[in-house]
């Protein structure tokens, strides 16, 4: 017996001259096998892809459960912003009624993002993370499925690191080359030699390091957030890839590490009271501030990198975001020469 919707009934059984009414009540949905590629003949293959290819494979090493397994090859480039994507040639209709999506990857131990395609009736289009390809063999996953509308799956993509390397390249490489040109602050050779048994996080850098991290983290997520609220019209929590949310935390995240880089001028001392003005780190600032503009703003740069481009208002904000990096680390730089006294 499989129940098709949920709801309330009776099951009455006679047997030995006796009747037995069982009063059953369905709370979900029977399970649904959505694909499991046990033929080539499916929506999942009669589709196309941007440097992804997806085939039917039924060698045994390859196969979890039945007879055939979907096996994706893919190459991420440069020219196709490090993307790897795959379109459904039909969409695939999930109800409503169901609440969690599971599949089963084989993980190449890439490091790369796996995510997934979907439409909702309320949502639009949507691509959800499903998990990052750190691991080898099996695992199964599971999605969360929106309940107002359910989803129509419309294929997958695979995402490399590009973001991060961006802003370790671009917003990290030049500030950092330009601090090495600062001027030797006019103390330094009033101060006392340093132990020979101090580690490398002595002298509160170990502090400096973990507080500013996460002071950095948190402003990032706060900027995706707003982003996203601000895509929506209301506020609530993202669920899976906001466009918007993701697109202001890039900008947040690299205009914070060139405004943090004017923080790193001096460990203890404040920023504004450096005698002087690092030329280099000023024009370090405008360029990487120019080439992550052009990032988001030209439409097949920022498409290969997945952006979508942003009012003036989302703009605005990500940078007073981002600006915060220097305040709060005046304000503990000043909290720490006072204990030091």
């Amino acid at each position: 017996m499989v129940a098709v919707a949920p709801g309330s009934a009776t099951l009455t059984v006679t047997g030995g001259g006796k009747t037995v009414t069982i009063p059953i009540t369905v709370t979900t949905l029977a399970l649904k096998t959505v694909e499991g590629f046990e033929t080539a003949n499916t929506g999942f293959y009669a589709g196309s892809g941007s440097g992804l290819s997806l085939s039917r494979s039924t060698a045994a090493d390859s196969v979890r459960m039945g007879r055939g397994a979907g096996k994706a090859d893919y190459t991420l480039t440069e020219e196709l912003g490090y993307t790897a994507e795959w379109r459904l040639g039909t969409g695939i209709a999930v109800d409503g009624g169901y609440n969690q999506l599971n599949l089963w990857v084989c993980g190449d131990k890439s490091g790369n993002t796996l995510s997934l395609l979907y439409r909702n009736d309320t949502l639009g289009d949507q691509k959800a993370e499903l998990c990052k390809l750190d691991f080898s063999g099996w695992k199964q996953l599971s999605f969360a499925i929106p309940q107002e509308g359910g989803i129509t799956l419309l294929g997958f993509t695979l995402l490399g690191p590009v973001h991060l390397l961006f802003i370790n390249l671009i917003t990290d490489c030049f500030p950092a080359l330009a601090l090495g040109l600062e001027r030797p602050e006019p103390d330094i050779m009033d101060r006392p030699p340093r132990s020979a048994k101090d580690g490398v996080f002595s002298g509160g850098l170990g502090f400096d390091i973990a507080y500013q991290g996460v002071l950095i983290t948190v402003i990032t997520l706060i900027s995706y957030l707003i982003g996203h609220c601000m895509e929506v019209g209301y506020f609530e929590m993202p669920r899976g890839v906001s466009p918007d949310g993701m697109t202001m935390a890039f900008l947040t995240m690299s205009m914070c590490e060139i405004f943090h880089s004017f923080n790193m001028r001096s460990q203890r001392r404040s920023v504004f009271t450096l005698r002087g003005h690092n030329r280099v780190l000023w024009a370090a600032m405008l360029g990487s501030l120019v080439l992550t503009t052009v990032v988001l703003e030209v439409p097949p740069i920022a498409a290969a990198f997945g952006f979508t481009p942003v009012g003036w208002a989302e703009y605005g904000i990500a940078l007073a975001l981002a600006v915060l990096v220097i305040p709060v680390v005046e304000l503990v730089k000043f909290i720490q020469r006072r204990r030091a006294r």
